[in-house]
């Protein structure tokens, strides 16, 4: 008898309770098959054929024992007598939303294979040049410790000092942390020498390129074929057999299928690594061999002929296929046979089965094998001798909820309590339940953790969970218990957890952009999903959510759109706002007004016109329409928010004075900017850095506004946070591109490659204008209207008009510097025209005169001086001056070596 149930009041029972594992033998037959092949396979994605079979899926419902099958798998994989091959194996669960990035995924599989070899040349090479210009200034090892799901993985601690190493050993010692855009440069062009001199590393296919590629985004679908030749290399050396297994496969598959989304991602990653073993468990076949989805890179059945449906009517296709020929399998429950050794097994007294023929005979007749039915079986079993019963077969084969409604009713009270407080959520863990029910003891909660019906998750946060099914029959029908709870009981517990919740994180709310991932994504969903049942959404979930968009994880927020919740509930109003925030960082500024409008709407018919929640969507509202250039709209939503006290308050004063200052009444802006340019709060420090540089960019103060950007990147703590990287870079970029351009282009070179990684389509849109302004005079005048054409063309995909000022800005100064009198002439007018009816940017009207002057030209529309300037004859002779240098100061066409000399 163990410890445990000797001192949990079960010491009247001497039955001992085994981990059994029935043998799936055709599964295991398959994975075995399928290990065989890949070891014959050592061809890189380069060499390999098209077509690809190194992705081995188990399918089926929930509590068929997928996630069993493939733990067993793991074990065999590992434990299993190869001593002519090496054998490494990693895995991941997409049940925490880590891991559905490709980023994070890469680097477990990185760490997965470093358990054998530290040594992986051309990955290491590339990833290290990808990790610099994705996250500038922050160590690979400080992201890793900040994700509770990838720091727990195997070997993944010890990965930064490998890659390290392996660069040390391949280009020298190099200072990695921190690097400006200059030292990435360094480090490309040793690698690209290291190359050429290497003739192994010669000839790896596409690592030149690769590394070459200045936008991360684009770099990082292709670093799986480095990690596959980097393994083909060493196949070449020792035979080495690498299985990566993915548990809850559906995590993925159940996602909005989009071009670049998580699973295109995940296909193109594992067609790039053939000589990889993928095995997923999941509760949907993969289709992807069946026929070819345009969200989907790789797909259809030139590329995957081994997951094509062989016969779409029989659940069991491909069982008898010859070996190879299939690789995908549906789980179906065991065989009676099978169930019946698992259940003698499971349950033992005295080294006999413990379970009699005749109930095992009733439990395997109602169980249609399911290993979860079985399991709760003998769950029950177990609890009725342990309380001294004799248990009956009538007392059993009853249907799945009548058999989860028996083992609750056979709990205590107080267990029953916990288990209905778990069925709320799609985790938890001891300290969650101790809040959730608070009358409860902790050894009556150390009891209940012990229950096989809770599952321990590997990674993760909140490290336990139970089955969906039995979640979903504890509540359906916990009115069959004698002490069921009401509705008031339900709402309370939920109330109680979101309130833990929000306890939980109330250090990381301070700065999310710093926090540990798994608990901010997993709070946040947790916490979502039981406003349903609450009826209401807490204050700090609206900051989380804001947080989650600081730290750029709007996957999270965009998934809210697959909640079941009712648009007119608060739930409702909460999830149009999450969504709102996600399509605006998508760069999709009309969608994002439209949700927000919506949200808005929703709010005021709850009647919760003065609340938290109403005051944050009118924010967000304000904020979108100022986007979508609707200045005088979004002044007053604003100005709403920036009167009522709330900590709203001093965030929205700042943007009220932006808005003001868009219209042409700067001294709000000023005056709030100067006060908080050396504040204690990094986030309000480093806004007013931004405003105050845009400020004086206005005012013809090019050196001032560039210094103001200048100290903005580097302020370290801000620059580590990613909070303002898009921002400063694309806006010292544009200070730079009228005052120096020959320094301007490599400046906007690092934002494009910021804002792409970070997804802000607006401020790509942006750089482009830009460069334009920068080439204007050196540049033939084609490719400069070209480039100024295309930011004006990805700022329209946004969907937003609050930007076209910059494209009708860029175009005058263009057509001024290449004579063409008329073409100046008439894009005046259109700038010109186009502030005075966008009722934004006045001064750009006085500018645009002053330069028609200098020319000798007058506009046809009439300019009435505004209020924008603090000094305006200053401000109009230094935008002069700009004009007149450039128009002097022609030289040959600027290229990307020169701008890296200047």
């Amino acid at each position: 008898m163990s410890l445990d149930r000797l001192f949990d009041g079960r010491q009247r029972s001497e039955i001992e309770v085994a981990d059994v594992f029935v043998d799936r033998k055709p599964f295991i037959e398959a994975f075995d098959n399928a290990v065989s092949a890949l070891r014959g396979h050592t061809a890189s994605a380069a060499s390999a054929p098209v077509q690809r079979r190194n992705l081995l899926v188990f399918h089926g419902l929930g509590g068929i024992g997928k996630s069993r099958l493939i733990r067993r798998l793991e074990q065999r994989f590992g434990g299993g007598e190869q001593p002519e091959s090496l054998r490494l194996s990693g895995r991941v669960d997409f049940d925490d939303q880590g891991f559905i990035d490709t980023e994070n995924l890469l680097i477990a599989l990185r760490a997965a294979v470093g358990c054998g070899s530290r040594h992986w040349p051309a990955f290491d090479l590339a990833f290290t040049v990808y990790w610099e210009r994705a996250h500038p200034g922050e160590p690979l090892g400080k992201a890793i410790v900040r994700d509770s799901g990838l720091r727990r993985l195997n070997g993944v601690l010890d990965l930064p000092g490998q890659i390290d190493t392996t660069i040390d050993a391949l280009l020298g010692p190099i200072p990695l942390a921190g690097l400006a855009r200059r030292t990435v440069a360094i480090l490309v062009t040793r690698a690209q020498d290291k190359i050429r001199r290497d003739r192994l590393l010669s000839k790896c296919p596409g690592l030149a390129d690769i590394l070459q590629t200045e936008d991360p985004a684009d770099q990082l679908p292709y670093l799986p074929a480095l990690l596959s030749w980097d393994l083909a290399s060493r196949k070449a050396e020792k035979p080495t057999d690498v299985v990566f297994f993915l548990d809850t496969f559906e995590r993925i598959e159940r996602r909005p299928r989009l071009s670049g989304g998580p699973e295109d991602q995940l296909a193109r990653l594992i067609y790039l690594l053939p000589n990889v073993l993928f095995v997923a468990a999941g509760r949907d076949r993969v289709d992807w061999g069946d026929r070819h989805h345009p969200a989907i890179h790789y797909s259809g059945p030139n590329y995957w002929p081994a997951l094509a449906a062989e016969s779409p009517g029989s659940p069991d296709a491909g069982l008898h296929l010859p070996p190879h020929r299939h690789m995908q399998y549906q789980l179906h429950g065991l065989a009676d046979s099978d169930a019946d050794v698992y259940l003698r097994q499971r349950l033992t007294l005295g080294g006999e089965p413990a379970i009699g023929a005749a109930i095992r005979r009733s439990i395997i007749a109602a169980s249609g094998g399911a290993p979860l039915y079985l399991e709760l079986s003998a769950q029950y079993f177990d609890q009725l001798s342990a309380a001294g019963g004799v248990p009956a077969p009538e007392q059993f084969g009853a249907t799945f909820a009548e058999m989860v409604i028996r083992v609750m009713r056979d709990l205590d009270r107080a267990e029953r309590a916990l288990l209905r407080a778990a069925s709320l959520l799609q985790n938890f863990d001891a300290d969650l339940l101790r809040a959730a029910v608070p009358t409860v003891v902790d050894s009556t909660i150390g009891r209940f953790m012990k229950r096989p019906i809770v599952q321990t998750r590997d990674t993760g946060w909140l490290r336990h969970s139970i089955d969906e099914y039995v979640r979903n029959a504890v509540r359906e029908h916990d009115e069959d218990t004698d002490d069921a709870w009401s509705a008031q009981e339900w709402r309370s517990t939920a109330l109680r957890v979101i309130s833990y919740l929000g306890s939980a994180l109330e250090d990381e709310a301070k700065d999310p952009t710093t926090a540990d991932r798994s608990r901010l994504t997993e709070a946040f969903v947790a916490a979502g999903l039981l406003t349903i049942e609450a009826g209401q959404v807490p204050d700090w979930l609206y900051d989380l959510a804001y947080g989650l968009r600081l730290r750029h994880f709007t996957s999270v927020l965009a998934d809210t759109a697959h909640w079941p919740v009712s648009a007119d509930s608060p739930t409702g109003a909460f999830v149009l706002t999450c969504r709102g925030i996600a399509e605006r960082d998508y760069g999709n500024r009309a969608t994002s007004l439209e949700l927000l409008e919506g949200a808005s709407e929703h709010s005021a018919l709850a009647g919760d016109d003065s609340g938290y929640a109403s005051l944050f969507i009118r924010h967000r509202l304000g904020k979108a329409l100022e986007e979508c250039g609707r200045y005088a709209d979004a002044e007053q939503m604003i100005s709403q928010v920036a009167s009522a006290d709330s900590r709203l308050r001093t965030t929205a004063q700042k943007d009220l004075a932006w808005v003001r200052w868009l219209r042409g009444d700067g001294r709000l802006l000023e005056s709030w900017a100067r006060a908080n340019r050396h504040s204690s709060l990094g986030f309000h420090r480093g806004q007013a850095l931004d405003l105050l540089g845009q400020h004086l960019l206005m005012q013809g103060e090019f050196e001032e506004a560039a210094q103001c950007f200048r100290d903005l990147l580097g302020d370290a703590e801000l620059e580590e946070a990613g909070i303002v990287r898009d921002t400063a870079w694309r806006h010292l970029g544009m200070v730079l591109a009228w005052s120096q351009p020959l320094a301007a282009i490599s400046v906007l070179d690092r934002a494009v490659e910021v804002n792409t990684e970070l997804g802000v389509k607006v401020g790509v849109a942006q750089t482009f204008i830009f460069r334009g302004v920068a080439l204007t005079g050196f540049a033939p005048a084609e490719e400069v209207a070209t480039t100024i054409t295309e930011g004006e063309r990805r700022l329209a995909a946004t969907g937003g008009s609050a930007d076209r000022w910059m494209v009708l800005f860029a175009r005058l100064f263009h057509e001024l510097i290449d004579p063409t009198p008329s073409g100046a002439l008439a894009a005046a007018e259109s700038l010109i025209t186009h502030v005075i009816e966008a009722d934004c940017h006045p001064g750009l009207a006085e500018i645009a005169q002053k330069w028609l002057a200098v020319r000798d030209l007058t506009p046809r529309v009439a300019v009435v001086p505004g209020e924008q300037w603090t000094d305006r004859d200053r401000a109009l002779a230094g935008w002069e001056a700009i004009l007149r240098e450039r128009l002097l100061l022609r030289r040959p066409p600027l290229t990307h070596e020169g701008a890296a000399q200047a």
